[in-house]
């Protein structure tokens, strides 16, 4: 079993030459100004839908649509055009990303998120208010006039980013390539809290808005304290990607691969190949090759909210991981995510409660990392009987995928 590859990748550019009119080749992007996409003569464009049941809302089922729900106008195809007729929460979120100008302080901020999705109304945003409360005077004074009024330039750039393309979702076989900027324009957004609700109890998706990680009682516990560690690790990035040149038009690859036959590695007598095992000492970032990530089913766990552990420190300390969030389903027993070409922005020391953010990355991003995300499973009670089927399922998924992952 182990010598056999389960699947292979395909790459293909996920691009389309049209605007969503057919026959009608889409020439040079242009960029209209936010202001005004939404004028009074496009108010009773909900209207027109509801009139028309045989078109569904744009949005209206991302799980049958495979198509993100952008927090801007869209065709039913998932592109860009701020003339298409959209559903209200759709319009509700893009005139909120047009409500910032960049110079809100927490409270205005809060207010805006609130106002336009009723839904959070039970956070607070004491978390982010503590973060920048304990920030030294210069970083805080940073904070606001250089890094939030940056990340909203960057959220308000999403549509013309995205504009040529829909953002669909993973399934096995197919992999997703979006640039550096793409993904820095993406998670401004999930910073201001513009994408579409997800219900986290209710959902097969995991949670994008910056929400859980703004909301708490610092002071409560030590993981509400990590949390704090946390925003100062997406202060860190977000004053990075703000500065993207040549770099910000490099790809980070998103691909799911998934076993067609669950293998029986308990009971198989097939031989297993040689392997080495050993012994380092350091992060997992400090060795190249494959990393693994033992991950929640829902990818990057408790990133945005009080988990603290391998995964999500992981997540933090390279967020570029965390944009997997949007567009990646709930994963199956047979399945792993593969994200290759991330990068590293914020230094740490700590786990789990004794996280600690120690400042920008001083490291090298100029290796193709490769993170591999699965499903961990509970063996802590597993007896010997079982430790062969153990190690076989722990070494077998590098052999099966190598030639496709290096």
């Amino acid at each position: 079993l182990a010598g056999n590859r389960a699947t292979r990748l395909f790459r293909f550019k996920m691009s389309s030459p049209y605007n969503g009119n057919k026959g009608r080749r889409r020439g040079p992007t242009q960029k209209p100004s936010l202001e005004g996409m939404f004028d009074e003569s496009n108010d009773d464009a909900g209207d027109r839908w509801s009139k028309n049941p045989s078109r569904p809302l744009v949005g209206a089922s991302e799980q049958h649509k495979r198509i993100v729900t952008m927090p801007f106008p869209t065709y039913q195809n998932g592109i860009y055009d701020f003339q298409a007729r959209c559903p209200a929460e759709v319009k509700a979120k893009f005139d909120q990303l047009n409500s910032f100008s960049g110079k809100e302080h927490t409270a205005q901020l809060e207010q805006i998120v609130k106002k336009h999705t009723p839904e959070y109304e039970k956070f607070n945003f004491n978390v982010l208010r503590n973060a920048l409360g304990h920030l030294p005077d210069a970083s805080r004074s940073q904070y606001f006039d250089r890094i939030f009024p940056g990340i909203v330039s960057l959220a308000k750039d999403l549509p013309g980013k995205l504009s040529h393309r829909p953002l669909v979702f993973l399934t096995p076989g197919v992999t997703l390539e979006l640039r550096r900027d793409e993904i820095a324009c993406l998670l401004a957004n999930a910073y201001l809290c513009t994408f579409p609700y997800r219900d986290l109890f209710t959902s097969t998706l995991p949670t994008v808005n910056f929400i859980t990680l703004f909301s708490g009682q610092p002071g409560k516990d030590k993981r509400e304290s990590a949390k704090v560690e946390k925003l100062k690790c997406l202060f860190a990035y977000f004053s990075k990607a703000m500065e993207f040149g040549p770099e910000g038009e490099e790809k980070v690859s998103f691909s799911k691969v998934a076993l067609n036959v669950k293998p029986d590695w308990e009971n198989s007598q097939k031989p297993m190949k040689t392997f080495n095992i050993e012994e380092l000492e350091g992060k997992i970032e400090d060795f190249e090759g494959i990393q693994v990530d033992f991950a929640n089913k829902l990818i990057g766990g408790g990133v945005i909210g009080r988990g603290c552990q391998q995964e999500e420190i992981r997540f933090i300390t390279c967020p570029e991981l965390i944009a997997a969030r949007l567009f990646t389903e709930q994963l199956e027993d047979n399945e792993a995510l593969v994200i290759t070409n991330f990068w590293q922005y914020s230094d740490h020391s700590g786990y789990q409660d004794d996280f600690k953010y120690e400042g920008p990355f001083t490291g090298s991003n100029n290796v193709k990392r490769t993170l591999v995300a699965i499903d961990a499973s509970d063996f802590s009670n597993t007896n010997d009987s079982k430790l062969e089927g153990l190690v076989r399922m722990i070494f077998a998924p590098a052999e099966l995928f190598k030639e496709e992952l290096l």
